[in-house]
C-alpha cells in the first residue's frame, strides 16, 4: 500500500512537474528563433559608452552618469564584461536576461517552499506551474526581447533577495548585510529600486512590534543605509528635461490614476487600456484583502507572510513613481510591456496568498478568482508571444541594411533617428562589435 502511494506521488510530482516547465521551455525556443543580434532602441546609447572604453578609459562618472531618471551602474558593469568577451554579440545579453528570470522563479520558488515548512499551510500543486507562467511570461517581451532589459531582471532579482532577508531570514548579520548589499543593486540596477528601502523598513517596523530579537537594531541600520543610498542617488540627479512629468497630466482628473492601475493591471490584461485599468483595480483590491487577512488572522509565522506585503509594495510603488514621470505621455505609454515584470510581483502576491488560505473553509470565492487571473494571464501570454513574432519580422530585415545600407526608412524601425545609428555603426565597425565582430577575420 505505502509502495503504491508512494508511486502515485511520483507520478503526480512528474505531472506537475511537465506543466511547470513549458513556459521556460517555450521562452528559450522563442530565443533561439526569435532574436537580433544587433542594437536596438537604447542599446544605441551604449555604443558611446563602448567607445570612451576603448579610446580613453571610463572614469566611474561613466557608469554613475543618468539615462533617463536611471543610475544603472551595475547593468552597465554586466554589459561592459559581456560586451568584452563576446564582442558585443547582443544575444548574450539576451542569455542573461534569461539567467536572471530563472533566477527569479527559483527565489519565489524557495519562498513557497520555506512557506510550507514553516506549516503555514501546504499550497496546492497548481501553484508550481501557475509561477512559471507569470515569472516567464510573454507578455513581458520587449524585456525579453531587448538585452538592454537586464536592468529590470536584475532590479527585480536585488529586490527579491532584499525583501527575503528582511522577512523570511533570520535577524542575522549575515542575511541583513547580504538584503542591505542587494538592495543597493537594486538602487542602481533601475530607479524604481529607491522603492526597497522604505518598504523594507515597513517589514522591519512591523518585526519590531513583534519583538523579534535583533529587530529594532537592524531597522535603524537599514534607516540609515536607505538614508545615505538615496542621498547618494539624488546627489547631482537632473530631470530628464523631454520627460513630461505629473504637470502634464494635472489638466485631467483621470489621467493619473489611470496610468497607475493600467499599469498594475497589464500582466493579466495586455489588450487594451480600459480592460488593463479595470483589473489593475481588482487586482490591488484582492492583494489588500489577502494581506491584511494573512496578517491579521493569525501571527504564525508572521515573517513568512511579510513577503506578500513587501511583494505588492514594490509593484504600487512602481506605479506610483513611473506615473509621475510618464502620465503626460497618455494612458497608452502604460501598456508598454517592459512595465510587467515589476508590476506582476503584485500578482504573484495575489495567487500565493490564495494558496495560503486554499484550505481553509468557503474560500471558494478565492479559488475563481485565481481561475480568473490564471486564464487572463494566459492569455496576455499568448497575445504577447504574437507581438514578440511580430516585432522580430519587422526588425530582423534592419540587419542587411546596418550591414550594407542606409534605408533610413528601414532604420527607423530600431531607433527613431536614423542619422544617429548611421554615425554609431561606424563606430561599431571600428570596433569590430556587434554584427561587425568578424569583419577582421574575413578581410
Amino acid at each position: 500500500m505505502n509502495a503504491r502511494r508512494a508511486t502515485d506521488t511520483h507520478r503526480w510530482k512528474a505531472f506537475i512537474l511537465v506543466l511547470t516547465l513549458p513556459p521556460p521551455l517555450a521562452l528559450l525556443f522563442f530565443y533561439l528563433r526569435f532574436s537580433v543580434d544587433f542594437p536596438y532602441l537604447d542599446q544605441w546609447e551604449f555604443v558611446l559608452f563602448l567607445q570612451r572604453y576603448h579610446e580613453t578609459g571610463l572614469s566611474f562618472a561613466d557608469f554613475w552618469a543618468q539615462h533617463n531618471e536611471h543610475r544603472l551602474i551595475f547593468p552597465r558593469l554586466i554589459m561592459l564584461g559581456l560586451a568584452l568577451l563576446s564582442g558585443w554579440d547582443i544575444r548574450c545579453e539576451l542569455a542573461m536576461n534569461y539567467a536572471l528570470g530563472c533566477a527569479v522563479f527559483l527565489c519565489l520558488a524557495q519562498y513557497i517552499r520555506v512557506m510550507q515548512i514553516e506549516a503555514i499551510t501546504r499550497a496546492p500543486a497548481i501553484i508550481w506551474p501557475t509561477l512559471s507562467l507569470f515569472c516567464f511570461s510573454m507578455s513581458q517581451w520587449q524585456n525579453w526581447f531587448l538585452g538592454w532589459q537586464l536592468q529590470e531582471y536584475l532590479n527585480v532579482l536585488a529586490v527579491l533577495v532584499a525583501l527575503y532577508a528582511v522577512t523570511v531570514y533570520p535577524l542575522g548579520a549575515r542575511g541583513q548585510i547580504a538584503g542591505i548589499l542587494a538592495a543597493i543593486v537594486a538602487t542602481y540596477s533601475f530607479g524604481n529600486g529607491i522603492f526597497v528601502w522604505p518598504i523594507s523598513m515597513i517589514l522591519l517596523g512591523i518585526r519590531t512590534r513583534d519583538r523579534e530579537p535583533g529587530a529594532r537594531v537592524w531597522l535603524v541600520t537599514w534607516s540609515v543605509a536607505g538614508l545615505g543610498a538615496l542621498a547618494s542617488y539624488l546627489y547631482g540627479f537632473e530631470v530628464p528635461p523631454h520627460h513630461p512629468g505629473m504637470e502634464a497630466s494635472i489638466g485631467s482628473v483621470f489621467a493619473y490614476p489611470g496610468y497607475f492601475f493600467a499599469f498594475v493591471g497589464q500582466p493579466v490584461w495586455n489588450f487594451n487600456v480600459s480592460g488593463a485599468i479595470l483589473a489593475g483595480i481588482l487586482g490591488t483590491a484582492l492583494w489588500f484583502v489577502l494581506v491584511f487577512e494573512l496578517l491579521r488572522r493569525d501571527h504564525r509565522a508572521l515573517r513568512t507572510r511579510l513577503l506578500l506585503l513587501g511583494l505588492g509594495l514594490y509593484s504600487l510603488g512602481s506605479a506610483l513613481i513611473t506615473a509621475y514621470a510618464r502620465a503626460g505621455y497618455g494612458l497608452e505609454q502604460a501598456m508598454s510591456p517592459r512595465y510587467v515584470t515589476m508590476a506582476q510581483l503584485l500578482w504573484v502576491a495575489c495567487l500565493i496568498g490564495i494558496a495560503m488560505r486554499s484550505a481553509a473553509p468557503g474560500q471558494k470565492l478565492l479559488r475563481a478568482a485565481s481561475g480568473l487571473i490564471l486564464v487572463a494571464g494566459s492569455l496576455s501570454y499568448l497575445y504577447g508571444a504574437y507581438r514578440w513574432t511580430e516585432r522580430y519580422h519587422a526588425y530582423a530585415p534592419v540587419r542587411d541594411v546596418l550591414l550594407t545600407g542606409d534605408d533610413e526608412t528601414m532604420i527607423r524601425r530600431i531607433y527613431p533617428e536614423p542619422g544617429v545609428v548611421l554615425e554609431r555603426r561606424e563606430i561599431l565597425r571600428n570596433l569590430r562589435y556587434s554584427i561587425f565582430r568578424d569583419e577582421e577575420v574575413s578581410q
